[in-house]
């Protein structure tokens, strides 16, 4: 019996040590405040809602929590954020990329990362989802 409780107490304790290493990990690429101002600066005739959707599906395919919902930058390197929720040490791939492709083909209809690049930012990805891309200034 005590050797189960022991395991179980260690089990714990490395869950409790992931969550705060991943939020370490997160905290280098979000910014201190709110970016819904450069992504509005970025992209000017787009629509708050097709934003939040954006967000949505970007929180929704990397399993973010709600506090880092307005804290990704349009210049966030999409292969940086999918390092930081999928450490290579984790021995797995929770098929983060592969669900916002299916997610953005979903929402928007369209497959905005047909075109792989390991440089492409959160901004180009949006960029691609909106039917005017003239919309989009430098990001």
């Amino acid at each position: 019996m005590p050797i189960i409780i022991v395991l179980f107490g260690l089990f714990s304790g490395l869950v409790v040590l992931e969550f705060f290493l991943e939020r370490r990990r997160l905290l280098k690429l979000c910014s201190s405040g709110c970016t819904g101002r450069l992504w509005r600066r970025a992209f000017v005739n787009t629509s708050k809602q097709d934003l939040r959707a954006y967000f949505d599906v970007v929180h929704a395919a990397f399993g973010l929590a709600d506090r880092y919902r307005l804290r990704l930058a349009p210049n966030v390197k999409l292969m940086d954020l999918y390092h930081v929720t999928s450490p290579a040490y984790q021995g797995f791939d929770a098929l983060e990329l592969e669900t916002f492709s299916l997610l953005l083909e979903d929402r928007f209809g369209t497959d905005p990362l047909q075109d792989w690049r390991t440089d492409l930012t959160l901004g180009e990805v949006f960029a691609r989802t909106q039917p005017s891309a003239g919309s989009q200034r430098d990001v």
